[in-house]
């Protein structure tokens, strides 16, 4: 299998034993802008998706978190289920925790605490 580089504002999500989110990057690095977007995508084949509700269930949501501001960013699903953006303005060069959520079926869901590093 050929080895493929991660893509710093696109993220890949993948479920591990229907139990286990592994995101590609950890931290996500992105070097920054005037104006940032990162979209997080799953295999669509994978029988996950970024939950319906999203004011119940986010599917990324920006938290403060082990001594880590909270981003402010605007989040939601993008033109699939499969996809959730997140864009903000630049912020202060620290660390940020987030959360993410999938569901099989919006009745269940796995969740996750990664981090985006801004440089």
């Amino acid at each position: 299998m050929p080895w493929i580089a991660a893509i710093p504002n696109n993220p890949r999500v993948a479920v591990v034993d229907k139990a286990i989110l592994i995101v590609d990057q950890e931290p996500i690095y992105i070097a920054q802008r005037d104006s940032n977007t990162i979209v997080w995508e799953l295999d669509p084949t994978g029988g996950f998706y970024f939950p319906t509700d999203e004011k119940k269930h986010p599917g990324i949501e920006f938290v403060a978190a082990g001594g880590y501001p909270k981003l402010l960013a605007n989040c939601t699903r993008g033109e699939t289920r499969f996809k959730f953006v997140c864009t903000y303005e630049k912020a202060k060069q620290t660390k940020y925790m987030y959360k993410i959520t999938v569901t099989p079926d919006d009745t269940s869901f796995i969740d996750s605490d990664p981090t985006v590093m801004n440089g």
